[in-house]
């Protein structure tokens, strides 16, 4: 799915400047635009199938608003978005709206072709009043891309039936140590499931789901992390990354953390949580989260509902999920720097988020998704429909009852999730790896990989850790962490 993000952040008076210039120019483009001569507004999008009928519907009730455009989506090539994109871009055919999912950095540092949007937030109407502190910290760092959503973390997920029948439940909610969190999946495994408890898919991400979980209590407070003698180091090669990895080996050992997580398939760990043969999974802290309950539900009977779990606990009494990494969105929109139309693009996705057009974006058409009853309630007749721009819109408020169907962000499964990713969040101090680095950054995080893979198997032991070291550092990490310590405050 396809989001918008935009940032409200404080500015300096020189984007400012730039933003009025910007708007004044585009008055004057669209100034003439009528109903029968509508501005133009060239956009390339991915799955863009799922965007025509949305398009459509915007230029009818933004042309009630007196602003009259005509929404062009471009053909790219098959294959790879991120890499179609490239090629239409370098070719020099740059359109207005740019949907990037990779592949952005080049055009929005190397080449600088994408525009700055903190201008533009800075005085606009909605959105600025929409956004999180990571979408904040995250355009600061990196300004060109936005992705309007929630933090994107991942909760534990365990049938909520099952944990009301578990000794160990009070235990691990009052102090959900790594001790706790171990008695916990072991009585879960004896009870209830088949043949593992904690399922995750690691072909790409290795054990970032079950990091989610465990890390903070191992204290990866954030990625660069403190020696005693005060420099930065990478938390992948701290000490308590061993410690870390020799809890995950242990897990492995008890058939508590699924052996076949590195060839495990997104829909294979869903099916293995749906059908009892796991008991723990992670869901994004989004629609995700509602759509495993419903399908749950669908799977095994209306009372398999599910329970959010706390994060593990560490003995400093930090409890938080992973670290939200602020340096760069990995998705989102940009404007292009050399369209005609920048300011009354952007004022279209402020338009998105607040009024009518978050109305839209959130709930769908009105007579296909909802409608609105004689007593001015919302009644959701289809809530299937997701938005199209804005993932996330904080603090917005329809303004009406809502009654009918229940959207999946109003089920109560996500409200929880919600509240324990909020309660726990915990901003990262990760960085854009520049392009002079990355081919040694990918180097040392694939030692990194498969050097876990083996330890948590139990192939390797504490015994390899200091070669494991050396080798990271031989291999690229020692320049990222020269360069980290001199970035880094």
């Amino acid at each position: 799915m396809k989001r918008l993000i935009v940032v409200s952040l404080v500015l300096l008076l020189a984007f400012s400047v730039f933003a009025q210039g910007a708007k004044e120019e585009t008055k004057a483009v669209s100034s003439a635009a009528t109903k029968d001569n509508p501005t133009v507004i060239t956009c390339v999008i991915k799955d863009v199938s799922d965007y025509l009928e949305m398009l459509d519907k915007m230029e009818v009730l933004l042309a009630e608003d007196g602003i009259y455009v005509d929404f062009q989506p471009v053909e790219i090539q098959e294959g790879s978005y991120a890499d179609a994109v490239s090629l239409m871009l370098q070719s020099g055919n740059i359109p207005d709206l740019i949907y990037f999912q990779g592949g952005d950095y080049q055009f929005g540092v190397t080449q600088g072709i994408l525009e700055d949007l903190r201008p533009y937030i800075q005085s606009s109407k909605n959105l600025k009043n929409t956004l999180g502190a990571h979408s904040l910290a995250r355009l600061e760092n990196y300004p060109y891309l936005l992705w309007n959503s929630t933090p994107g973390n991942k909760v534990p997920l365990v049938r909520q039936d099952w944990f009301d029948q578990m000794d160990t439940a009070d235990s691990l909610v009052a102090d959900p140590t790594p001790e706790n969190y171990l008695a916990f999946m072991r009585e879960l495994k004896a009870k209830f499931t088949s043949k593992t408890v904690f399922t995750c898919q690691g072909a790409t991400d290795g054990l970032y789901e079950l990091d989610m979980v465990f890390g903070q209590a191992f204290g990866d407070s954030q990625s660069w992390v403190k020696d005693k003698d005060g420099k930065y180091i990478y938390k992948n090669v701290s000490d308590n990354e061993l410690k870390k990895l020799e809890f995950y080996a242990q897990l492995y050992k008890e058939g508590l953390f699924d052996n076949e997580y590195l060839t495990k398939k997104y829909s294979a760990k869903e099916q293995a949580f749906y059908t009892g043969e796991a008991g723990i999974v992670v869901g994004t802290q989004n629609t995700v989260v509602p759509k495993y309950e419903n399908k749950m539900i669908a799977a095994n009977n209306e009372n398999a509902t599910l329970h959010v779990l706390p994060p593990a606990k560490g003995p400093d009494g930090v409890q938080a999920l992973k670290p939200v990494a602020i340096d760069k969105e990995t998705r989102g929109w940009a404007i292009s720097k050399y369209s005609k139309n920048k300011q009354l693009v952007f004022d279209i996705l402020d338009w998105l988020a607040g009024g009518k057009g978050a109305l839209l974006d959130q709930y769908g058409f009105e007579g296909v998704h909802y409608e609105i009853t004689a007593d001015g309630k919302l009644n959701v007749l289809d809530n299937s429909w997701w938005p199209r721009f804005h993932e996330s819109l904080s603090g917005y408020d329809v303004g009406m009852e809502i009654i009918g169907q229940v959207p999946l962000g109003a089920k109560p499964i996500m409200a929880k999730a919600t509240e324990m990713a909020n309660a726990s969040l915990i901003l990262d101090n990760s960085f854009a790896i520049p392009d002079e680095l990355s081919t040694e950054w990918d180097a040392a995080t694939l030692v990194y990989k498969e050097f876990a893979a083996d330890f948590v198997a139990g192939k390797k032991t504490s015994a390899d850790w200091k070669a494991f070291v050396a080798e990271w550092n031989a291999m690229g990490g020692k320049a990222v962490t020269d360069y980290a310590n001199k970035i880094l405050k």
